[in-house]
């Protein structure tokens, strides 16, 4: 099932966090697939040929380490709703790793810079399972505009290493080193 685009009206956007509402039984999953784009037109489906890098996340009672140690898992939260005295969407109790309020970071396994970044967001639900029980999806927030202390603190020098391969490209050495062994009192060789 497609779901989208969520319009963050910012380009370039970095989408955060999802919180999902709801009931895993165990043998079933939900798969989420997340794919962030700067245009609103669809894109392909996972597993279409010439289909867009989407990055898999998945929800299950239990991990299942077949599908990929760096595929990001839900966690389950300790409350019922992130929002402060917001009922629940989900009716039934919760229960610990199968129902209730779950969150998943927003990344790309396998790279080095892991964010989801663009306008748009796409999400591609699976509900994989054995045939014997379905799982319930009550309810699915996402959250956009991570902070990062890095990117706001720190000077553009550590944001990330883009710039300095982009200088190894061309052939230009990383930086020049010097070293100078004499005496800082007296600029002599001591």
């Amino acid at each position: 099932m497609l779901v989208g685009p969520v319009d963050s009206r910012l380009s370039g956007c970095i989408w955060h966090r999802l919180y999902i509402e709801a009931a895993v039984p165990s043998g079933g999953a939900i798969e989420i697939d997340v794919l962030a784009t700067e245009t609103s037109v669809a894109p392909k489906l996972p597993g279409e040929t010439g289909a867009p890098a989407w990055a898999k996340h998945r929800l299950a009672a239990t991990r299942d380490l077949e599908q990929g140690a760096d595929v990001p898992h839900a966690e389950l939260e300790f409350v019922t709703s992130e929002i402060p005295f917001c009922p629940p969407a989900l009716e039934c109790p919760p229960r610990p790793g199968q129902a209730g309020l779950f969150t998943l970071l927003l990344q790309q396994p396998g790279r080095k810079v892991r964010r989801v970044a663009g306008r748009y967001l796409w999400l591609n639900l699976t509900f994989p399972g054995d045939s014997q029980s379905s799982p319930e999806l009550a309810a699915i927030r996402v959250y956009a505009k991570r902070f990062s202390y890095r990117d706001r603190y720190l000077p553009a020098f550590y944001r990330g290493r883009a710039r300095r391969q982009r200088r190894r490209r061309r052939g230009n050495p990383p930086l020049a080193r010097t070293s100078w062994n004499g005496c800082s009192a007296c600029s002599k060789a001591c």
